[in-house]
């Protein structure tokens, strides 16, 4: 490894718990931002700084569904982003919202629609008319777009779309093509089915949802006029044993860290957008129990689309509700985050050492309305404490992570002596969690599994920068 390189990683390697504080500090500085303006303020004002990226998934008109995304970059460093669900074979603006993020939380949600989708960027212009004229065409079918959208597109500001030498042909075959997704209710089908009819006539659109077998049985699955439409028959609405359910952990695998590190930064987002209070608020209102102020406010937000029949509310934005409540899932998710013994030498994961402070900060921040578990009084308390004080300490071992991955990397060299500063710097930040296990050098290099040659220089430094007589003292009475 070259000097220069060596010298650039040490000088980074340095300053890691200083940018972990001032990641903190940023946070904390767009929540300030956002609490002090409101939702139309913080767009008008993003509106005004240069665009950072337009993006659009590849394929859209193929697939007919897709996520735009259109973001600036004001001069404080903060991103101001509106994002829109497309449908463009029928309903157009399916979904918008427009949040101020910094840019850590901005590329860590792009990575999470990039495992979904293929962008490309393409320009302000075109993306400005792509958007107003799905939203358009939707509305001369009959369809309004999200509530969101006339917040969300005024991050377009002053981009004249007139400039765009792009055509877009929306619908499919030159028809409308009603797609039902995953989650649409069979009454929501029928009636956007309905809209299509008066508006284009029987045969003046295509569809593929599922309807309730006496919508399904006006038609005649042998007639050559509906060859086109496919209709898949589900009965009638669900008792209260079938209302459908979201399973948050899906297929992920919850020993795969890949799809661990998805699921901390899926639960990190569900929190703060408000998707578990919205449900609990559902849930409180259909069992006639009191709702706390926040839930009344979240409830108010929701729109039903079963005004027909069951006037249950099964789905909101698409997803129903949790199959299981928000602490369950956080019990489940946080005892994997564990690496025992942490060898300093494999691979070291970001959800491993991030994923506990920054779930543990979100769930001071937006956790404070959800219900909790009997015999728990805060939401940080729902993960047991000494759960919470091995990730923590976890978290403060990320200083080592490292060594022994290259020939540098050794505390035979000086150079890597600055993690052992790290390393006393963080235990000090977390000294509760030190005391919790009456940490001694002799269990952190049981905790940590360090390379042979460096296991020994690793306790002569320490005993060293703490002045302890001993190694197996207690460190917390010298930190």
């Amino acid at each position: 490894m070259a000097r220069d390189e060596r010298q650039r990683q040490k000088k980074l390697a340095k300053k890691k718990i200083k940018r972990r504080k001032a990641l903190l500090s940023i946070k904390n500085a767009v929540a300030n931002l956002s609490s002090s303006l409101s939702a139309a303020e913080q767009v008008l004002r993003a509106a005004k700084a240069p665009i950072h990226e337009c993006l659009v998934p590849e394929g859209l008109f193929q697939a007919g569904l897709g996520t735009v995304i259109v973001s600036r970059k004001l001069a404080n460093g903060y991103i101001g982003v509106s994002t829109f669900l497309l449908d463009v074979f029928c309903l157009g603006v399916k979904n918008a919202f427009f949040r101020m993020t910094s840019e850590w939380e901005y590329e860590n949600n792009l990575r999470r629609f990039k495992r979904e989708e293929n962008f490309q960027n393409v320009s302000p212009v075109c993306v400005r008319k792509l958007v107003e004229e799905a939203e358009a065409y939707a509305r001369d079918l009959g369809f309004s777009p999200h509530p969101d959208y006339q917040l969300a597109k005024k991050i377009f500001g002053d981009i004249d779309n007139n400039g765009c030498p792009m055509n877009f042909e929306f619908g499919k075959d030159g028809l409308p093509f009603f797609v039902a997704g995953p989650h649409d209710t069979p009454e929501k089908s029928s009636k956007i089915i309905n809209t299509l009819t008066k508006r284009c006539g029987p045969g003046g659109f295509h569809y593929m949802a599922a309807l309730e077998a006496p919508f399904a049985e006006d038609f005649d699955d042998e007639e050559d006029d509906f060859d086109a439409q496919r209709v898949t028959i589900m009965g009638q609405p669900a008792s209260d044993a079938e209302i459908p359910t979201h399973d948050f952990l899906g297929q992920r695998n919850l020993d795969d860290y890949s799809d661990l590190e998805w699921l901390v930064e899926d639960l990190i987002s569900s929190l703060k957008n408000g998707y578990f209070l919205q449900w609990e608020a559902v849930i409180h209102e259909e069992q006639g129990l009191p709702l706390s102020k926040k839930q009344e406010e979240a409830l108010s937000e929701i729109i039903s689309f079963n005004d027909e029949g069951d006037e249950r509310i099964l789905y909101i934005d698409e997803i129903p509700r949790p199959r299981e409540p928000w602490y369950q899932i956080v019990r489940k998710i946080m005892p994997r985050l564990v690496i025992e013994p942490l060898k300093t030498y494999d691979s070291c994961y970001q959800a491993a050492f991030e994923g506990w402070p920054n779930l543990a900060e979100c769930l001071g921040k937006y956790a404070k309305d959800l219900s909790l578990p009997e015999g728990v009084s805060s939401p940080i308390d729902v993960v047991p404490a000494e759960l919470q004080h091995r990730l923590w300490l976890q978290y403060c071992f990320d200083a080592l992570c490292g060594l022994g991955q290259d020939d540098e990397l050794t505390l035979e060299n000086e150079e890597q002596h600055y993690r052992i500063e790290m390393l006393i710097e963080s235990l000090r930040e977390h000294i509760e969690s030190v005391r919790f296990f009456n940490l001694t050098l002799e269990t952190i290099i049981i905790m940590v599994i360090l390379p042979q040659k460096d296991e020994e220089i690793f306790i002569r430094l320490m005993l060293e920068a703490l002045k302890m007589p001993l190694a197996k003292e207690s460190i917390a009475e010298y930190l």
